[in-house]
This record gives C-alpha cells, sequence and structure tokens, in this order.
C-alpha cells in the first residue's frame, strides 16, 4: 500500500524536530550554561538535571528511530511513539512547574500523533500488521 502524504508529513515534522532538539542537546555539552542560569531554569522543574538530560536522550532517540520506521509502516513504531508521548506528558505534568511550556512542546507531537492515527493512517500500518 502507498503511504499516505499526512504519515509522511508527520514523520518529517517528527525528523526534523528531533534533529533540532539533537543539536541542541550536543550544544548543551559542548557549550554548558553558566551555574546561575542553570540554577533558574531548574526552578522550573523538580525533575533533577541528570533525569532531564536522561529523559531528552531517550526522547530524541525514539523519535528519530520510530519516525524511521513509521515511514516504513513498522506499526509497532507508532505504538513506542505514542508510549513516549504519554510517558512524557505525564512525566511533564508531574514534574513540570510551569505547564504553558509542556502544553508548547507537546502540541507538535499531539499534532503529529493525530495525523498518524486518522483513518488512512490506520489502513496504511496495519496492511502488514503481521510482518511488523
Amino acid at each position: 500500500m502507498k503511504r499516505p502524504i499526512l504519515v509522511t508529513i508527520s514523520c518529517v515534522i517528527i525528523l526534523i524536530l528531533s534533529c533540532f532538539y539533537l543539536i541542541s542537546f550536543i550544544l548543551i555539552f559542548i557549550f554548558p550554561l553558566p551555574e546561575a542560569q542553570m540554577e533558574e531554569i531548574m526552578e522550573f522543574t523538580n525533575l533533577p538535571l541528570w533525569a532531564g538530560y536522561l529523559m531528552a536522550a531517550i526522547g530524541i532517540s525514539i523519535s528519530l528511530i520510530s519516525a524511521i520506521f513509521m515511514l516504513k509502516g513498522k506499526y509497532l513504531a507508532r505504538k513506542i511513539f505514542l508510549g513516549w508521548i504519554i510517558i512524557s506528558i505525564v512525566t511533564g505534568l508531574i514534574f513540570s512547574n510551569i505547564y504553558t511550556n509542556l502544553i508548547i512542546e507537546t502540541l507538535p507531537a499531539l499534532l503529529c500523533l493525530a495525523l498518524l492515527y486518522l483513518p488512512s493512517s490506520n489502513q496504511y500500518f496495519a496492511h502488514n500488521t503481521e510482518l511488523n
């Protein structure tokens, strides 16, 4: 079955955003923020810094790998991406002190998920479910 254009658009958005996140993640390690600025940022979350870095690394990896496999029609990749988005939203709700940032950060992911679960997308992913 031919891949629906909305699946392609959604996966490309995920890939572009993941690449931006990866670049910023690498730049944070190359050029660390001053201690005062880091303390100011940490006031907005109850999550330890190491856990935030771990979540970012896992999230970038899952997003990149899932998007690539979703472009190939892998049903499991879509489920893994959905699971990760749920985990990151729940973690954000628990540990974040500013929900505006959480909403802004999750809107693109929720939009992509909506596109990935449209009827045409469901047919595309269900086409070869037994092979996935």
